[in-house]
């Protein structure tokens, strides 16, 4: 095979990610919080508490999937071995099937 299929995606949502920053920006200010605590720094305290469990989800709510497909080349142009068209043809002449009246013809206009 001289190919294969590549998928190609995004692996980022603007949206998802606009969430996730919510999410981790509350996250970092509760972990200052906590160190502030063990620190016997008490003064005005502020911790962050999502407003509900979809916090938490919205930062995966959108799947990111595949949306397209490419293809990798894997191999040397200089390993290929060049035929004429003849001998294309001449390859399906030998498929063809036995005692199919089936015929692919001459095509002595195919340039070689």
């Amino acid at each position: 095979m001289n190919f294969t299929p590549k998928p190609v995606s995004r692996n980022w949502s603007p949206e998802n990610l606009s969430h996730g920053v919510v999410l981790l920006a509350a996250s970092i200010n509760n972990v200052a919080q906590a160190l502030r605590i063990i620190n016997d720094d008490k003064e005005a305290l502020r911790f962050l508490l999502p407003d509900g469990i979809e916090t938490f989800e919205n930062p995966w709510a959108i799947p990111i999937m595949s949306n397209d497909f490419r293809f990798n080349w894997n191999f040397n142009p200089s390993n290929l071995e060049l035929w004429t068209g003849k001998e294309i043809l001449k390859t399906y002449e030998a498929d063809k099937a036995p005692g199919s009246d089936v015929k692919i013809g001459d095509h002595d206009d195919v340039k070689a």
